[in-house]
């Protein structure tokens, strides 16, 4: 049996989350071309999008339905979920015009840092938030940890 589609998101944004801290930690390094790290970015946080979404279409439980449910009033109230949710409508609308966050979301951008002759890297992702460089794994991490609490707290995933 196939398990419920916010599972099947919850476990894609757990492996989305390990290739972008992967990548991070220089174990994989056969990217495509310079907006293939962004692309790990914009992976993890709109898989989060979905997952959103697919919780509050969840059979059985009413009060994650609808704009008034639990699951927006989680988003909404948990200033980094919103700012993932943000980074992604930002992506998909090119202006956000009303951030959830209440944050002014710019642009991710890529930063590669050399640190021998050789030409080992280390790529560093930012994205701008009222102004301020943020760092995009940590961003992602603490979306992780938000997400997985919502889970646990709700009973939709074990330890």
């Amino acid at each position: 049996m196939e398990p419920p589609k916010f599972q099947r998101k919850w476990e894609e944004l757990c492996r989305s989350f390990n290739r972008l801290e992967h990548f991070y930690n220089g174990l994989i390094d056969n990217v495509d071309s310079f907006q293939g790290p962004k692309d790990y970015v914009l992976t993890f946080f709109r898989v989060g999008y979905e997952l959103k979404e697919a919780l509050k279409k969840t059979g059985g439980i009413k009060d994650f339905d609808g704009h008034n449910g639990m699951v927006e009033n989680f988003v909404n109230t948990n200033p980094v979920i919103a700012m993932g949710l943000d980074i992604t409508n930002q992506e998909k609308h090119v202006d956000l015009q009303r951030a959830r966050s209440g944050s002014k979301i710019g642009e991710i951008n890529t930063h590669i840092h050399m640190f021998d002759p050789s030409g080992k890297d280390r790529t560093e992702l930012t994205v701008e938030i009222n102004n301020e460089p943020r760092d995009c794994l940590e961003i992602a991490r603490e979306n992780m940890k938000a997400w997985k609490k919502f889970l646990l707290d709700t009973d939709l995933i074990r330890n």
